[in-house]
């Protein structure tokens, strides 16, 4: 008795995982051809704990079928998030200019002279 309902249940579930890995290979098959792209949408990757950013939804079904994995769903500002991004998003954040450091420098600088200043009229 034993013996049958853990080849039922074995059954069972290698069925349900026959249908949904053919579900995959068929969505990855047909890809995102006919998806308007809207705006990107954000996703949060457990297994390595950072945001990716895709162009549409299609796009994550894709990524998440292809690799395996799980994604929830977040706002998109969480993809702006320099230290939670993805590696593979990084290289698509716009950067700043190379001069960057010395226009930060600079306004910094300003900022200190006006305190400076403000302190010697008391």
């Amino acid at each position: 008795m034993r013996r049958e309902i853990i080849g039922w249940f074995a059954a069972l579930f290698w069925i349900v995982f026959a249908i949904q890995a053919d579900n995959c290979h068929e969505r990855l098959r047909i890809g995102c051809r006919d998806v308007v792209i809207e705006k990107r949408v954000c996703y949060f990757d457990e297994q390595r704990i950072c945001f990716k950013s895709f162009n549409n939804e299609c796009e994550m079904q894709l990524f998440a079928c292809h690799y395996g994995k799980t994604l929830a769903r977040y706002d998109n500002k969480f993809c702006e998030l320099l230290q939670f991004m993805c590696d593979e998003d990084l290289n698509r954040y716009k950067w700043p200019p190379d001069y960057f450091e010395q226009q930060i420098a600079t306004i910094y600088k300003k900022k200190k002279s006006k305190s400076f200043v403000q302190q010697q009229r008391l």
